[in-house]
């Protein structure tokens, strides 16, 4: 008895959903007890393992499509991809494999993700030639297709290497000292719910697209690896000195253009169109990315019973873009803002069995919610790491709480989160005039000086309802309280989503989990397309219904 504990081309041949269940049940019964193992190595000290997880995503939109979306000539193409009906038909694998000493703390870890999703290679259900911004090789309007960033990350069959890393620890007298050094991740800060709001904003690249299918997600689980040193010295006294130091660079995965969740059918990677005018095209251009040198961060933690201090310093380069419109040629080009400060502090602890962290950080020069940047010319293109938007001072604080459920009649066990984040502009350097702060802006997502968000999730939990089967109801909201936040994708006053689950677990190896979620949020005009107040507004016609099946082997 378990107890409870804390350019698209049509295929060959077509793989349908209840195709690629029946032959993942299959291959699941054949083969997974064969497949997860210890590999043997000849050796009493190091140890081999892989590990794999297989799941099957079924997706299914419930919304009728709303009619101020696709009268917008610039965020209408991933509406139109999709009516009702099926808008995702996914199978993922995650390999992980471990070579480890685990008596002397050191070790190499490798892991990589595969997919290939059907819904993708199938036709889409946009005939709306006119308003569509895909461009063919000949530079004219045509539905039906991906650009090449998509066509990879969406449809498929691809894959990536995520972590691919060594660690290690090494004694300094009594001061243990552990390092990683590779394709890891690793944040700070005391953020469950919020991945913008943290002191660990910026830190790693952040797959969005996951984060819109799947309420309530955790922080951690949107966190995408970055070639990165890592040390941290564990002190007998409780102090923790950490520093981190990148090798690397990447945006944020954003939900792309022609996708389920693509809210703009502006490109961020590879090739794409922005519409001027019916016919008439601004094409992708050279992106401003970030400097060539190196973001880095210090920290200095202090544990003492059940209290724990933090302060933080990082200096990061941003991984949301800001757009830049060249009028010579009429190109547009991403542009991504280097040398962020951040001072942070965040304490945490322990009363009466709930568990409280809080933060506040500071950010010096950092991106601003804008329109975007009209320039001449390309040779006024700045530098890269610089934007020419609006920068500034802003101040952010959050406050969480966690508890688990105790039985009751309603209950078995389960658990809670409460988050609260706020931030509010300190200081603007505008030198272009595009804040959307400022006096001059009056579109429905207009920054406001202060702005406040709230995030709960509650999860009861159901043991046992049948021999060996568990059961979990996740119940999430996500609501905008006040204003309208200063940064690129901060949230709205009323906007937000709700989610629901049902989340079996068999005999603690395969899961099937049924969700359903809704968007709302205000909608408006913004320069001739529609806007959201916040993150959610354009999301208001997509709600779904979901089921996953999943297996670790």
């Amino acid at each position: 008895m378990r107890k409870c504990v804390k350019d698209v081309a049509p295929p060959k041949r077509r793989l349908s959903a209840g195709m690629v269940l029946i032959v993942l049940v299959l291959l699941l019964g054949s083969y997974s007890a064969a497949f997860a193992f210890d590999i043997p190595i000849g050796s009493e000290d190091w140890k081999l393992r892989l590990d794999n997880s297989l799941r099957y995503f079924l997706q299914y939109r419930i919304a009728d499509q709303d009619e101020a979306i696709l009268n917008s000539p610039n965020g209408d193409d991933g509406d139109r991809n999709f009516d009702k009906g099926i808008v995702s038909n996914r199978v993922d694998l995650l390999t992980e494999l471990d070579l480890v000493n685990s008596e002397k703390g050191w070790g190499i870890r490798f892991s990589g993700a595969f997919w290939y999703d059907q819904r993708y290679h199938d036709r889409f259900d946009n005939d709306s030639v006119g308003t569509v911004n895909f461009l063919d090789e000949n530079g004219n309007p045509t539905v039906n297709r991906l650009y090449k960033h998509a066509d990879r990350y969406y449809a498929g069959p691809s894959g990536e290497l995520l972590d691919a890393f060594v660690f290690g620890k090494v004694n300094a007298g009594e001061v243990p000292i552990y390092f990683k050094l590779g394709r890891h991740i690793y944040s700070w800060g005391q953020s469950f719910l919020d991945p913008f709001h943290g002191i660990s904003y910026g830190q790693m690249p952040l797959d969005l697209a996951k984060a819109q299918a799947q309420p309530g997600v955790e922080v951690k689980e949107v966190f995408r690896p970055l070639n990165n040193f890592s040390v941290i010295a564990q002190f007998p006294s409780g102090l923790q000195l950490a520093g981190q130091y990148f090798l690397q660079w990447e945006r944020n995965l954003l939900p792309e253009a022609m996708t389920y969740f693509g809210n703009g059918d502006v490109c961020v990677d590879g090739e794409g169109a922005l519409m001027l005018a019916p016919g008439f095209f601004a094409r992708h251009g050279r992106d401003i990315e970030a400097a060539r040198h190196r973001d880095f961060g210090l920290s200095v933690q202090y544990g003492k019973d059940t209290d724990t201090y933090g302060f933080y310093y990082r200096r990061f380069s941003d991984k949301m873009p800001t757009v830049i419109l060249t009028l010579d040629d009429y190109t547009y080009h991403a542009a991504y803002k280097s040398n962020i400060d951040l001072f942070g502090a965040s304490y945490a602890t322990m009363i009466m069995a709930t568990s409280i962290g809080a933060e506040i950080s500071y950010r010096r020069h950092m991106p601003l919610n804008s329109s975007a940047i009209a320039i001449a010319s390309n040779a006024q293109l700045p530098d890269d790491g610089d934007i020419l938007g609006p920068t500034g001072d802003v101040m952010f604080g959050l406050i969480n709480f966690f508890r688990m459920l105790k039985k009751t009649p309603l209950w078995d066990c389960g658990n809670w989160i409460l988050e609260f984040d706020y931030a509010r502009w300190m200081s603007v350097d505008d030198p272009y005039g595009a804040f959307k702060g400022s006096d001059s802006y009056h579109g429905v997502d207009r920054v406001t000086r202060d702005s406040g968000n709230v995030i709960f999730v509650f999860t009861p939990q159901y043991m046992q309802i049948f021999p060996g089967v568990d059961l979990s109801v996740p119940i999430s909201i996500n609501y905008g309280l006040f204003g309208v936040g200063p940064c690129i994708a901060n949230n709205g006053e009323g906007d937000g989503n709700f989610g629901l689950g049902l989340n079996f677990d068999f005999f603690t190896k395969y899961k099937l989990n049924f969700t359903y979620s809704n968007f709302f949020g205000k909608l408006g005009d913004s320069a001739g397309s529609a806007a959201g107040r916040g993150n959610y507004g354009l999301y208001k016609d997509r709600d779904f219904i979901s089921a996953t099946f999943k297996v670790d082997f």
